[in-house]
């Protein structure tokens, strides 16, 4: 099975922390025989001490790996959201090599489209602004008869092309 480039950190980060977690368990473990602690209150220090050995570095892998660029991605789409366009792009360094950086980069790549379409949009509408400003002072300044002999000379030149 294929593991994604996140899962593989996780499981390469997991097998880090189980050897980590043996070796000072052991190592606590020792200490608290040679110093005479009973074998029950052995097991109720390692439980926690294991514990806490293993969840403080998840958490901080996963602060790390996920919530942080998931939180600049939330926090880049509220700005966005509010028309703040002067940090539309999130930074190729701000982007890791995973599928949260896949993520970060596809967003970027959306964003510019959309900006391109959009300025494509502004372009048109100015030059469809200015196209009926023509029309309408072009129109008005033409009488009925003026129009109608116009359209006349276009129809015989049409006629007269396709002959």
């Amino acid at each position: 099975m294929l593991r994604t480039r996140l899962q593989a950190k996780f499981l390469l980060w997991g097998i880090v922390l189980i050897i980590a977690g043996g070796v000072a368990g052991a190592v606590v473990h020792g200490v608290m025989i040679r110093a005479g602690w009973s074998i029950l209150v052995d097991c109720l220090v390692m439980i926690p001490v294991v514990i806490a050995f293993w969840l403080l570095p998840w958490w901080l892998a996963l602060n790390r790996w996920v919530l942080r660029p998931v939180e600049r991605i939330v926090e880049a789409n509220r700005r966005v959201a509010v028309g703040d366009e002067a940090d539309l792009l999130l930074t190729s360094e701000a982007a890791p090599d995973d599928e949260i950086g896949d993520i970060m980069r596809s967003r970027n790549d959306m964003l510019t489209r959309l900006r391109e379409a959009r300025q494509d949009a502004e372009q048109r509408a100015e030059r469809l602004a200015l196209l009926n400003t023509l029309s309408a002072a072009a129109s008005a300044s033409l009488d009925a008869d003026t129009v109608f002999d116009i359209a006349v000379q276009q129809a015989v030149i049409v006629t007269r092309m396709d002959c």
